[in-house]
Formats: structure tokens, C-alpha cells, sequence
């Protein structure tokens, strides 16, 4: 039977002081003991490094992500409300007649979304350094002006993770003229769950999302988009176009050299050891990995190794078919791709669910992956040898459960672990040596 993880057990670990070790090793383990009905379950930590990544993990399976509820509700037909704020406006912008009423008064200084009640409002989150932010720019403002204005549904851009100065020089570039707010304390992005840019959120009359598009918007996605706010009716995410837009997005411009993401000569190592169809994985992915990615390794300070490991799949043949196929996606350097759309389509838990037809429609989402190449990968015995490799690894450093972390870094250590330390102990964010 595959083995389950109680996180709840763990929150205690982000509560306390954890005492450093001046003797660390080179290359720490997280590992998680077999658990045991005779005494509670206990973390084996070695060094600050390995409780820097155990705390990170934990946070990030035991706070359920306000996006995941989001999503929950839309993939369920219901609608969920919106997290409320009231934020600085960035730009008032140019209303019209039928919406400049519902701006007036305070506007100009600050937008809060329950003045907003009674006007469908198209929210979408932003950075004037993000590049797919860019390519749908112009989608936004086009269709602004033509259709959403006229007909009383607001716009509003919200900014984060940037300088006022870049962002009105992004809002000048593009022509954009709707109103706009910034989010420089990061407090509304997240409760709104958002790891990465861009994404949107359509709101009804009512403070109600109905919609949630990630990454680049198409303009007849914002055109349904409008309708259901206006209608107030749910917008069910279509089949792959979620999923595969957001992961796009995570991982445009990053480098990828076969099970590696991330610049190969980056400081810090992380080896995330692994089952395709591990529900703690997945958790993992979901709500840690983005933040991960954007703070460290886009900046080339880290880099990640997934490691094959079999712990939640029932059967050896189902393990090997699944993990071999997104090693063969590797070779084309899409494997991160193909491992993040896997745990985002990720399906109930021993229900066999992982067919051919299930790996085949995750390759056909793999944006520029060539599928005549990556069948014939899929055949190459060197693969399934890695599998092999990848388990003697995980026995030599204690590991048999999923997801385990194996933290590596060249001398001296890098300052900004201390930042991520501090993050996690709910002190100050502090940007020093990041």
C-alpha cells in the first residue's frame, strides 16, 4: 500500500527556533522516516539547509492555496468571492460615462473592490517585467476599448512584484488607458493565490469570480470572459487549456538541460526526489514549487533535479511507463514541462488513471515538443536505467518516501538562505543577498 504524509503534524517545525549546525555537510538530506503507530512521526534533519527545505515544504502543504479553492468551486460549476481589497491606484485611467460613477470620489487615489459591486470587473494580474505579460498587453487594451468599456464592464490591472516607475512605463509602451492598482505588499496577490504572471479573474456584479484564465489571454477567452461576468454565471475551465497555459508560463525563458531546470552552473542544488502519481508531490508542485521558481531559480541561484522515486504507484510497469515518459521528454529538454502537467492533471489516487492515452494527451499539451521523437525516446533502455540510478540514489541517502529533497551548494553558502529562513518563520521579508 503507498504510504501517506500527515503534514498537519508538521506545522509545529515553522513554529520554533531551529537550531543551526556549524558542521554542515556539503550535501544535506530531508528525509522522512517510515512512519510508526507506536510513537508520533519525526523529521531527520541535517543542518540548517536541510530545515530550510523541510520548513518550505511544510508551509506549502499545509496552507491550502486561495487559487486551489478558487479553482475548486469554478471546476465545480460554483462561483467563489472575491478576496477584498482596497489598493493604490497606479493609474485612474479613461472611464467613459458608463463607468466613470463608479470610480468617483476616492478613485483617484484608491480602488476597493466592494465599491466596485454592481459593475463586472475583469481583474488581471501583472508585472511590466513579465513577458507573456507583453504579448497579451495589447489583447487587453484592443478589447478594453471595443468591447468591454462600452458596455460597463471594468477593467482593472493589478500590479505586483514591481517598481511604480517600470510599471507606468509599461502602461506608456502599451497604450494601456483602463484604471490600475499596485499591489507592491504582495498581500492581495497571494491571497488570491497568484504565484505567476499573468492571470485573470472575471468577477460578477455580485464580488462572485466566475472565471480564472492563467497565463496569456486570447481575445476570445476575454471575450467569454465578459460575457460571464455580465451574465454571472460560471466559465468551467476547458480541458487542458488551464493547466497548460499556466505551466508555459512558470517555465518561459528558463533553462532546461534533460531532468534539470534552471542555469546548470547556479550556486544551489535541490534534488526533488519523486513519484509522478504522489498526491504530497503534487501538493508540493502546486503551492511550493512557483515560488521557488520565481524567486531563485529565474534568477539563476537554483537549481532543480527531479529523481525518479516509486512510492505511491501500485504497480513497478505503471511507474516505469510514466516516469520513462517524461524522461523522454527530457531529451528534448521539455521534461519539467511534462512533469508539471502530470501533477496538475494528476487524477484520485489508485484508480489507474495513467494510460497510454492519459501520457500521450500530457505530450500533446508539451508546447514544441516533437512527438515522433519522444515515442521513440520512450524505447530507449538508457531511460529505464535511470530509474535504477535514481533509487540507489535515494537508498544511499535514507530516502524512501515522496517527495524527499536532497540540498547541495557550493562554499561559501549563499546568503540568501537566511532570507528564505526568515520568510518561513513569518518574520519581515527581507530582500538582502537575494
Amino acid at each position: 500500500m503507498a504510504r501517506r504524509s500527515h503534514f498537519n503534524r508538521l506545522a509545529p517545525i515553522l513554529r520554533r527556533r531551529l537550531v543551526q549546525d556549524e558542521h554542515l555537510d556539503d550535501r544535506d538530506t530531508v528525509r522522512k522516516p517510515t512512519p510508526s503507530r507506536s510513537r508520533p512521526r519525526r523529521w531527520v534533519l541535517s543542518g540548517l539547509a536541510a530545515t530550510l527545505l523541510a520548513g518550505l515544504l511544510v508551509y506549502g502543504v499545509t496552507a491550502q492555496s486561495p487559487n486551489a479553492t478558487i479553482d475548486d468551486s469554478l471546476a465545480r460549476g460554483l462561483p467563489a468571492t472575491a478576496p477584498p481589497f482596497r489598493l493604490d491606484t497606479l493609474q485612474a485611467g479613461a472611464l467613459g460615462s458608463a463607468l466613470s460613477p463608479k470610480l468617483n470620489g476616492d478613485g483617484a487615489r484608491s480602488i476597493a473592490l466592494s465599491e466596485l459591486r454592481g459593475t463586472p470587473v475583469v481583474l488581471n494580474f501583472w508585472a511590466s517585467w513579465c513577458e507573456p505579460c507583453k504579448e497579451e498587453a495589447p489583447v487587453l487594451e484592443r478589447t478594453w476599448q471595443q468591447r468591454a468599456r462600452p458596455r460597463g464592464v471594468l477593467f482593472l490591472g493589478l500590479d505586483g512584484l514591481d517598481t511604480a516607475s517600470d510599471a507606468r512605463a509599461f502602461m506608456r509602451s502599451y497604450g494601456i488607458d483602463y484604471p490600475n492598482i499596485s499591489d507592491y505588499s504582495e498581500d492581495v496577490r497571494l491571497r488570491y493565490g497568484v504565484r505567476t504572471f499573468p492571470q485573470t479573474f472575471f468577477i460578477d456584479r455580485r464580488g462572485q469570480i466566475v472565471g480564472h484564465v492563467f497565463g496569456v489571454l486570447s481575445s476570445q477567452q476575454l471575450v467569454d470572459g465578459i460575457t460571464t461576468a455580465l451574465a454571472g454565471t460560471v466559465r468551467r475551465p476547458r480541458g487542458g487549456e488551464r493547466t497548460d497555459a499556466l505551466v508555459s508560463s512558470l517555465l518561459a525563458g528558463i533553462q532546461q538541460h534533460g531532468n534539470t531546470l534552471g542555469d546548470p552552473s547556479a550556486p544551489v542544488t535541490v534534488q526533488f526526489f519523486g513519484d509522478l502519481q504522489c498526491p504530497a508531490c503534487r501538493r508540493f508542485t502546486l503551492n511550493v514549487l512557483p515560488s521557488l521558481i520565481d524567486s531563485y531559480v529565474r534568477s539563476g541561484k537554483l537549481k532543480i533535479e527531479y529523481r525518479s522515486l516509486e512510492s505511491a504507484t501500485l504497480r513497478p510497469s505503471w511507474f516505469g511507463a510514466q516516469q520513462v515518459a517524461a524522461l523522454a521528454a527530457g531529451r528534448q529538454n521539455k521534461m519539467w514541462n511534462f512533469i508539471d502537467l502530470f501533477y496538475r492533471e494528476q487524477g484520485p489516487e489508485h484508480s489507474g488513471y495513467v494510460t497510454e492515452r492519459f501520457l500521450q494527451g500530457l505530450a500533446q499539451q508539451v508546447s514544441g515538443l516533437n512527438l515522433i521523437e519522444w515515442t521513440a525516446a520512450r524505447n530507449d533502455r538508457e531511460l529505464a536505467r535511470t530509474l535504477s540510478t535514481d533509487a540507489r540514489a535515494a537508498r544511499s541517502a535514507g530516502i524512501n518516501e515522496t517527495p524527499a529533497f536532497r540540498l547541495g551548494y557550493a562554499q561559501p553558502r549563499p546568503r540568501y538562505l537566511q532570507a528564505i529562513q526568515k520568510q518561513l518563520e513569518g518574520l519581515p521579508s527581507t530582500k538582502a543577498g537575494v
